[in-house]
């Protein structure tokens, strides 16, 4: 029916709006001379209403989840989505848009277009609490829900949300590091990395406020309780490599851990013991192969994305002067031969 009414198939009604983004984008110097600011955007603004109200009608459709060219469509929207509210974020601030999308979120089982929902507000959302603060209401324990439960990439999306989106910011990120706190367990590793995602770009987005704040949970747990611990042992494998999903709930607590550590000390820039024992820990995970002396038998896939995830982290913080003049020679050494090893 939506279809019909649209007068292209989706495929088509994108590439067009594509075309139209990007020519927008690329000669908005000669549009201006024949074209009113206000009219532009209007015509965008009724682009993303009609896309938006197609993809609703797809994401309700009842033989969806069955239908291969329905979720085809819908991904290749929300990927539109994404790149319009990125282009012409304006075209976004509508009750209707926000309406809409707060709806996606509360859809259940839609973990694919929830990374996407998040996207667009985060691009979109600047005036979101001022204009709707009853979209704003609905919305701020959805977030909480990500955070606290969602993936480590909702759980990023739905942080960076809370900072750029709401005035009281520092108020939600202390209650959201609070509840945090009951949620660190290394009896649950499946559960970690929501938290450790959260944590680590709560440190980034309040990096002012919450840096030091999160030090004695990122000492206490993530290095001592969880990348330190004696538990997640596992079966003896003679794989070399598989897919992160494969990989045990330890070995992603572990990771996630790593990238936490990462987040944290790019968000305090600090000096002295606690960061050369940090990066020692990352040199050391590169130099071992991936395990460390305390750590029981680990599968070679485990070791060889721990391995990866500790080059990773040090690459990334040994871009900041304060901690590349911590690293000896050798250190430096072994992250190259690791960046050129197969």
């Amino acid at each position: 029916m939506m279809a019909a009414k649209l007068h292209l198939p989706l495929s088509r009604y994108i590439k067009l709006s594509l075309f139209i983004s990007c020519f927008i984008t690329f000669s908005f110097d000669t549009l201006l001379s024949s074209l009113a600011l206000h009219e532009v955007s209007a015509h965008f603004s009724c682009i993303v209403r009609v896309l938006m109200r197609y993809l609703d009608n797809l994401l309700h459709s009842e033989d969806n989840e069955d239908d291969m060219g329905n979720i085809s469509s819908v991904l290749a929207g929300f990927e539109l989505l994404r790149v319009l509210s990125f282009v012409h974020t304006t075209a976004f601030h509508q009750e209707l848009v926000y309406e809409l999308l707060l709806a996606w979120l509360r859809l259940p089982k839609a973990n694919g277009i929830y990374d996407a929902v998040l996207q667009i507000l985060r691009n979109t959302g600047s005036h979101i609490e001022k204009d709707f603060p009853h979209i704003t209401i609905n919305l701020i324990p959805i977030l909480f829900k990500l955070a606290r439960f969602g993936t480590s990439h909702l759980a990023k999306h739905a942080v960076h949300c809370i900072r750029l989106h709401l005035c009281n910011w520092e108020a939600h990120f202390s209650s959201l590091i609070k509840s945090m706190k009951n949620l660190l367990s290394t009896n649950e590793p499946e559960k970690l990395a929501a938290p450790l995602a959260s944590l680590g770009h709560i440190a980034i987005a309040g990096r002012q406020e919450f840096a030091d704040s999160l030090s004695p949970l990122i000492n206490g747990f993530v290095l001592k309780e969880l990348l330190w611990s004696t538990k997640f042992p596992e079966k003896e494998s003679d794989e070399h490599w598989t897919d992160k999903e494969n990989l045990s709930n330890g070995t992603q607590a572990r990771l996630q851990g790593l990238k936490c550590l990462t987040l944290w000390l790019l968000s305090r820039q600090i000096t002295g013991n606690k960061a050369k024992q940090i990066l020692n820990l990352f040199c050391w995970l590169i130099r071992t192969e991936g395990i460390l002396e305390n750590w029981e038998y680990l599968s070679l896939v485990s070791r060889a994305h721990l391995r990866l995830g500790a080059a990773l982290a040090l690459l990334k913080v040994s871009q900041e002067p304060c901690y590349y003049s911590l690293l000896s020679q050798q250190d430096i050494q072994l992250l190259s031969l690791m960046i050129n090893s197969s």
